[in-house]
């Protein structure tokens, strides 16, 4: 199994536990990832073909370059999210980062509609130590 494949996997399984923690619903979320060394990315595909967040194989994992388009074949069924540039442009934009999540929490999708703000990790981390 190459590297890439490696990779491939990892991100299905990724929106396997995405699903399975209840993270995200049904089709909703997907995670991409940047491949080493080259200006492209394998991202979760969406589609009639797709089989949801919870039950993503390595064939829903497509392989898109950074104008979000497809650069190898895409099954049948299947193609980029519509929300691809979020991706894109945040591997443009910042070399260093090799993956993105994008997902729909229940509860953080809640707060937000009730105009509540959820206070950033890092602070409530150093809230909690007390520093």
């Amino acid at each position: 199994m190459t590297s890439e494949d490696q990779l491939r996997s990892r991100i299905a399984m990724a929106c396997r536990v995405l699903g399975t923690l209840e993270l995200t619903r049904a089709l909703r979320g997907h995670i991409s990832a940047r491949i080493p060394g080259t200006e492209r990315v394998f991202i979760r595909a969406r589609g009639p073909a797709e089989s949801g967040v919870r039950y993503t194989t390595e064939d829903e994992v497509i392989e898109i370059g950074l104008d979000g388009r497809p650069v190898s074949a895409v099954p049948k069924g299947l193609k980029a999210p519509s929300e691809v540039f979020i991706h894109t442009e945040i591997y443009r934009a910042r070399p260093e980062v090799n993956a993105v999540v994008h997902a729909h929490p229940p509860y953080a999708t809640t707060l937000a509609i009730m105009g509540l703000e959820i206070p950033p990790i890092h602070s409530l981390v150093r809230f909690l130590k007390g520093t």
